[in-house]
C-alpha cells in the first residue's frame, strides 16, 4: 500500500482504522501484516504540493516540457501552490495553457527524471512485495 506522504505522520490512526474493518480479531498480527506492507511516497505534504515544491528546485528542464521561460513558469508555479490543495495542477494549467491532466503529467516526469533518490523507498516497496 503506497500512501500519500502526508499521511505518514498518521500512520498509527490510519492501521487502527484500517484493523476496524477487517474481521480479524488479533490486532498484533495485523499490525506487524500491514507495517510490512505500507510506504509512502516522497514528501510530507499532499503530493500535487510536493511536485510543485520540487519543482521549484530546478525549473531548467521543466520550463522545457511545458514551453515557457524559467521565470515566468516561477511565477505560474506559485500561483499554482496558493490555489489551494488539490487545485495546484488546474491552476497551473489554466496559466500555461494545458490540460490538468498535461501539466500533471508533465511535472511528474520533470520530477522523476530529476529525484530518483525520493523514489528509492517506493520502488524498493514495489520490488520486494513483486519478488514475493
Amino acid at each position: 500500500m503506497i500512501f500519500d506522504g502526508d499521511q505518514k505522520r498518521l500512520q498509527t490512526e490510519n492501521i487502527k482504522h484500517a484493523f476496524k474493518m477487517t474481521e480479524r480479531s488479533d490486532v498484533n498480527t495485523f499490525d506487524v501484516w500491514i507495517k510490512e506492507r505500507i510506504t509512502y511516497l516522497p514528501g510530507d505534504k499532499w503530493p500535487e504540493r510536493w511536485l510543485v515544491q520540487e519543482s521549484l528546485n530546478n525549473l531548467v528542464g521543466l520550463s522545457l516540457l511545458i514551453g515557457i521561460d524559467e521565470g515566468e513558469l516561477r511565477d505560474i508555479c506559485n500561483k499554482g501552490l496558493s490555489a489551494g490543495k488539490h487545485n495546484e495542477f488546474y491552476e497551473i494549467g489554466c496559466l500555461v495553457g494545458l490540460t490538468t491532466e498535461d501539466t500533471l503529467n508533465r511535472f511528474c516526469i520533470h520530477v522523476a527524471q530529476n529525484n530518483k533518490q525520493s523514489f528509492a523507498d517506493v520502488i524498493l516497496a514495489i520490488e520486494s512485495r513483486l519478488e514475493k
